[in-house]
């Protein structure tokens, strides 16, 4: 409270006004006069005093009609406004407050009761004032944090709420503050069932962090911090503060990185076995045909003791039946070694850390032929009827090609595990829209999705095979992989009807051949 606090005395009469001013200065308070409701406002605008003495009955404008407009006035909503009134006076005393006084006061005036309220409702509006104050510093600091921060006593009432808790739980802040959170939040009249934010053991923590699915949104994650508070009074136990952040984005670059880890690890395992696989293989592929040609010069004797002796055999076959039969087993033989080496090669190249270059001149050709090659024994359990349409001739686009095989193997993997019988089709083609655009179409006749689903299915963590350890990060790193690309991903689906996935990529502008689906 100032030293000096000023006082505006409002009174038509002279002598009264002179009266209360020898009073209040004698006790230590500045005055200034006003002799009618006009000048009385026009002192206040001017001056801005700390309180404001005001007489009922004046000509013109009255004492109850100079309180209502300054109760109307930004500065003059909070100062304290005492009325004096006639002595018992409960009409005025009443319309007095319906006006806005603060207190009154009858006459014949108590000169010591009147500077002893005048003190104590100063006092009162400082302490208001400073409480006002820290309220608003209060709310400017949660207002300051992006996150839902919000604060709650022992009883889970709310106390205080920034603007970013409004928008995250869709309320106001007249419908949230003094109501308990699961009132104000979720319209419950009990506690969640799954609350965790109170301390279930019934200790009391200084701080506790737990993560969980989106309150709001349950396509994201979210990690939650409480922290305890003192008590608000004394004999009560203390509120939080509780903060909820996102980490929605977090989470899937950590995901990322571990599997990024994982990859780089399975590289340097591949590339351990493949040498290991390598070196006996590079023993048959170069053993098989010395014994193929030792047994076509081996063929001459043989045919001969067989004409000598009709009934020669070897493992119970006659030498006709014994040719073709080994001829054929070379050529198996043969064949198989050229398809591990196949295979061994295009698994080194996938898991490979290898480059992040998306400037590679990639034909999707190829990235569907080793696609498919990485992924048929699943294919081969899960279908009887795979087909794919590959283009006539080279179609080729800008990025990684690694990236685009690993998009790819996701989505043949995802169509698999849609099928619920082998005698569903899975079909896989590759089309060219002239002159820009790349398409690569998979489609299935699995157990399709529900629209709301279809609609969620590119959301990280979103998944419907969490039971069957899926992640929900596939579809999600595969569509930032194609977006890198400038592409798109897109599906049509039915429940019990399939899915149709379809990946479009840009040309590569640097020269196209026709490629049209053959």
């Amino acid at each position: 409270m100032k030293d000096n606090p000023l006082v505006l005395v409002v009174d038509d009469e002279c002598g009264d006004r002179f009266i209360i001013r020898e009073a209040l200065e004698q006790s230590g308070f500045d005055v200034v006069e006003a002799e009618s409701g006009p000048e009385a406002m026009e002192a206040f605008d001017r001056l801005c005093p700390d309180l404001v003495l005001l007489d009922v009955f004046m000509p013109g404008m009255d004492g109850f009609e100079v309180c209502h407009r300054l109760r109307e006035q930004p500065e003059g909503r909070l100062v304290p406004i005492v009325i004096i009134t006639g002595t018992e006076d409960f009409e005025a005393i009443r319309t007095a407050y319906e006006a806005g006084a603060t207190d009154f006061i009858t006459k014949p005036i108590n000169w010591l009761i009147l500077t002893e309220r005048i003190r104590y409702m100063l006092r009162a509006n400082e302490t208001a004032r400073m409480l006002r104050r820290s309220r608003t510093l209060l709310q400017s600091a949660f207002d300051g944090i992006s996150d839902p921060l919000y604060m709650m006593d022992s009883n889970l009432r709310v106390q205080v709420l920034n603007k970013a808790s409004t928008v995250y739980f869709e309320c106001s802040f007249s419908e949230a503050v003094g109501r308990a959170c699961h009132e104000a939040f979720f319209s419950k009249r009990k506690i969640c069932e799954d609350c965790q934010i109170l301390d279930r053991d019934g200790g009391r923590n200084q701080r506790w962090t737990f993560e969980r699915q989106g309150r709001m949104d349950p396509n994201k994650l979210e990690q939650v911090d409480v922290y305890t508070m003192q008590p608000f009074e004394e004999g009560t136990d203390g509120g939080m503060i509780v903060h909820i952040r996102d980490i929605t984005k977090t989470k899937h670059l950590e995901r990322e990185l571990i599997q990024a880890d994982k990859l780089a690890s399975l590289g340097t395992l591949v590339s351990g076995v493949a040498h290991e696989i390598n070196n006996p293989m590079g023993v048959i592929t170069m053993n098989v045909p010395m014994l193929r040609d030792i047994w076509e010069q081996a063929t001459g004797p043989v045919a001969e003791a067989y004409e000598q002796k009709p009934d020669f055999r070897v493992f119970n076959l006659e030498y006709p039946e014994l040719q073709e039969r080994i001829s054929s087993l070379f050529a198996q033989v043969m064949d198989s070694t050229r398809r591990i080496k196949k295979i061994v090669g295009e698994l080194k190249d996938f898991a490979r850390q290898g480059t992040s270059d998306m400037n590679q001149r990639v034909d999707l050709n190829q990235s569907v032929e080793t696609a498919i090659s990485l992924t048929f024994n699943k294919i081969k359990r899960s279908t009887d009827r795979f087909s794919v349409s590959y283009a006539q001739s080279p179609i080729f686009v800008r990025g990684n090609a690694q990236k685009l095989e690993q998009v790819l193997i996701n989505v043949l993997l995802n169509a698999c595990e849609a099928l619920q019988n082998n005698d569903q089709t899975l079909a896989l083609r590759l089309e060219t829209i002239l002159p820009e655009t790349a398409r690569v179409v998979v489609e299935d006749e699995g157990c399709g999705m529900a629209r709301d689903q279809l609609g969620q299915i590119m959301d990280p963590f979103f998944t419907t095979k969490r039971d069957q350890g899926g992640t929900g990060l596939g579809l999600s790193v595969s569509l930032g992989i194609i977006e890198d690309h400038g592409g798109s991903i897109e599906f049509e689906a039915e429940p019990g009807a399939g899915t149709v996935c379809t990946i479009s990529l840009p040309l590569d502008a640097s020269g196209q051949e026709d490629g049209s689906a053959g």
